[in-house]
């Protein structure tokens, strides 16, 4: 997510073209990676994302997740409570 939200405000703050092209290709490929390693039966990323910081989504990144995607993901049992957008 840290990746995703650095080339996003590149993109808000940069106006050189070729810097532009490559945080754009540089987002496409962090949502590709997050989309790929994302297990749509649990809800859940797959390791090694998920061993990163928690074994579960935290509820602040399944509702970002969610606001992002526009798909509402549930938050697993034992992550029902924590910061809304943790990294802001």
């Amino acid at each position: 997510m840290v990746v995703l939200w650095e080339c996003e405000r590149a993109l808000h703050l940069v106006s050189d073209a070729a810097t532009r092209t490559a945080a754009e290709q540089l987002r496409r490929t962090a949502w590709r990676t997050m989309a790929e390693s994302f297990h749509a039966a649990t809800s859940q990323w797959a390791g090694p994302h998920s061993r990163t910081y928690h074994d579960r989504l935290s509820q602040g990144l399944v509702r970002e997740l969610s606001d992002r995607t526009g798909i509402e993901l549930p938050v697993h049992p034992e992550h029902g409570e924590g910061e809304l957008y943790p990294f802001w």
